[in-house]
């Protein structure tokens, strides 16, 4: 049995009458859950409530430039040395370990391979702080360097991050002295994204310029014309259409019926998602009156 969900909301009139609204429409209900719930997901995801800072991922150098590889945390790149050689890198990680010979923690591996056999070597392990980060010198160009220590045999490896609007590949520049591995990424990550004039150095992390976030700019205005509406809309019903008590909240009655409309919206979308499981279930399908 198909049922249709009403919502009736009441208010007396100055003259008595009785004023009644019917909310059937479903699509009603769940543009209003929509709408909630969209609203709360931007946020949360404009103040950072959920943000989780990877350790030694976001770092303040000396000169107050702070740097973030956050973008591309965890995510694994290689490059060719040569056809026989080539080298796997996760920033802010660590490449598995079945994936470089058993070396544990390793942020920089060596892959040397031929028809009949693979090496694998540690080149540096992934350290979750700032002291081996340090900015590229002025004749290198803009942006900084991370090194890697504590490799197979005391290998090391440097990557320069280099500032550039366009993502190009990570590359290998050269072994130089043995054990020794410099790469070089062009990349937008290597652009300090933000000034801090006062930073020390320290571990960083923390990019607060002493502003606003632009999530919480978002929210400071939403709250301003939320009290705008209300004011101007409670003075208008007042003056202009002299209305009394709790008739004066602008739009009153759309208010009152918003929790039936919400409350609507879940079991409406719950019963919809019930009847696509019992579909793919190739079960019946019946919704309750």
């Amino acid at each position: 049995v198909r049922t249709t969900h009403k919502v009736f909301c009441c208010r007396r009139s100055r003259r008595g009458e009785i004023d009644t609204m019917t909310y059937t429409s479903p699509s009603a209900r769940v543009f209003v859950l929509l709408t909630l719930v969209v609203f709360s997901l931007m946020c949360t995801h404009a103040t950072g409530v959920f943000r989780q800072d990877i350790p030694g991922c976001t770092c303040t150098l000396p000169s107050g430039h702070i740097y973030s590889l956050e973008s591309i945390a965890n995510s694994h790149f290689y490059a060719k040395a040569s056809v026989e050689i080539e080298y796997h890198f996760v920033p802010c990680g660590f490449i598995p370990a079945s994936q470089c010979a058993n070396f544990q923690g390793a942020a920089v591996c060596e892959k040397q391979s031929t028809s009949f056999w693979e090496i694998f070597s540690s080149c540096g392990k992934y350290a979750a702080s700032c002291s081996s980060w340090s900015e590229l010198t002025p004749q290198d160009g803009s942006g900084f360097s991370v090194s890697f220590s504590g490799g197979d045999l005391q290998r090391t490896a440097t990557v320069n991050f280099r500032c550039s609007k366009a993502a190009e590949s990570f590359r290998f520049l050269h072994e130089q002295p043995q054990f020794n591995y410099v790469f070089e990424w062009n990349h937008p990550v290597g652009c300090a994204t933000n000034t801090n004039k006062g930073g020390d150095g320290g571990d960083g992390g923390d990019d607060d310029d002493g502003g606003f976030a632009p999530g919480w700019i978002f929210i400071i205005c939403l709250f301003g014309v939320s009290v705008l509406y209300v004011i101007f809309g409670a003075l208008f019903n007042k003056f202009y259409r002299k209305q009394e008590g709790l008739d004066i909240i602008p739009n009153r009655e759309f208010w009152m019926v918003l929790p039936f409309l919400f409350w609507d919206g879940h079991v409406w979308t719950y019963r919809k998602i019930r009847e696509l499981v019992d579909r793919l279930r190739g079960g019946s399908t019946y919704e309750q009156a």
